[in-house]
């Protein structure tokens, strides 16, 4: 199904089987808007990205509203990124920038094709997908996206972001629980990072006034996901290239070297990271040149393991030349073979 610029669908009780697309959006491309109800969407497939659901406009998907109905299922889909829903295309051809309008109260967009928009998921279980590059569950390239009272679960990427692959977005997590994803390589459960740092947000503000690249964890529980080198649970900051990794540097010199305003945020309120593994570093959260904030959070019996004892290797959170806070209701404890290797203050190996 394809819904143009200005175009509106509602779907509800609605069931998308065995659906293919050459591009984008193996069920559904949605360049408008789209409401999806307490409706099925398995086993479809893209040769590019978005499995089930491509999105470049406003994206609802959601439970029953009156509570009679069942929850959105996007199950078992495959695609080159974002297995289930892809916000936006993961590789962009340039084009002339374009003033963008939009309005206030419908959040419309009117932008150019391929570009990413809005997604609120309520309700929903995103389960059993897989992208043969990144965002097994859920993939934004430059967009906003709200996930709450949510499953994301047994997704699966070939390379990062096995739940939730998240680049230049604003992401926001309620609720939800973020369990046994796998990436082959970094962010197990969600893989949040900044790498655009020289034009402003998706509604025209400056990059101080929408910062992207932010990450708010609430309420969740991110359980039991894998990633083959970096970051089981979580891997935030800047993508990580093992051809140019970086040397490690003091807290003055990473001041001066990143401005705050370019680094990938996360933030974890009330929330829980157990029992996750990295293959290689930060078996809870790998945190590479961003800033990590932990508030009233648990992060607990994850485990890292390279096998070379000899190095700094963390179970529980490694942070790679970024900042790390946690408040006095946070703790980082049993974690396989360290905690935080020396590397957050404030942690205890």
């Amino acid at each position: 199904m394809l819904v143009e610029r200005g175009g509106r669908a509602h779907l509800v009780n609605t069931k998308f089987f065995l659906n293919s697309a050459e591009n984008n959006g193996g069920a559904i491309a949605n360049f408008g808007r789209v409401e999806v109800e307490s409706s099925t969407l398995d086993n479809n497939h893209a040769r590019e990205d978005g499995g089930a659901i491509f999105n470049a406009g406003v994206l609802d998907v959601e439970g029953s509203r009156d509570g009679k109905g069942g929850e959105t299922r996007i199950a078992n889909n495959t695609a080159e990124n974002g297995g289930g829903i892809a916000n936006g295309r993961a590789e962009e051809k340039k084009k002339e920038k374009k003033k963008e309008e939009y309005s206030s109260d419908s959040r419309e967009r009117h932008d150019d094709k391929g570009k990413a928009g809005f997604v609120e998921i309520e309700k929903a279980v995103i389960e059993g997908n897989f992208a043969r590059k990144n965002g097994g569950g859920l993939f934004s390239s430059d967009g906003f996206v709200q996930v709450s009272w949510t499953f994301v679960k047994n997704n699966t990427a070939g390379e990062n972001g096995g739940g939730i692959y998240a680049i230049d977005t604003v992401l926001s997590v309620k609720h939800s629980n973020i369990e046994k994803n796998k990436a082959h390589k970094d962010g197990g459960g969600i893989y949040n990072v900044s790498k655009d740092k020289k034009h402003g947000s998706l509604y025209g503000k400056e990059k101080d006034e929408e910062t992207r690249g932010t990450a708010v964890v609430t309420d969740t529980e991110i359980l039991q996901n894998s990633a083959g080198r970096f970051g089981g649970g979580i891997f935030n900051g800047e993508p990580f290239e093992e051809k140019h990794a970086p040397r490690p540097m003091s807290a003055t010199e990473w001041s001066k070297h990143k401005n705050d305003e370019d680094a990938a945020r996360l933030t974890l309120r009330d929330s829980k990271v157990k029992e996750n593994f990295a293959g290689k570093n930060g078996g809870g959260i790998y945190n590479n040149e961003g800033r990590v904030t932990l508030t009233n959070t648990k992060i607990t019996k994850n485990k890292a393991d390279n096998g070379d004892k000899h190095h700094k290797i963390a179970g529980g959170v490694f942070n790679n030349d970024g900042k790390v806070k946690l408040d006095d209701d946070s703790t980082i404890t049993d974690n396989d073979p360290t905690n935080c290797a020396r590397t957050v203050e404030d942690c205890f190996n």
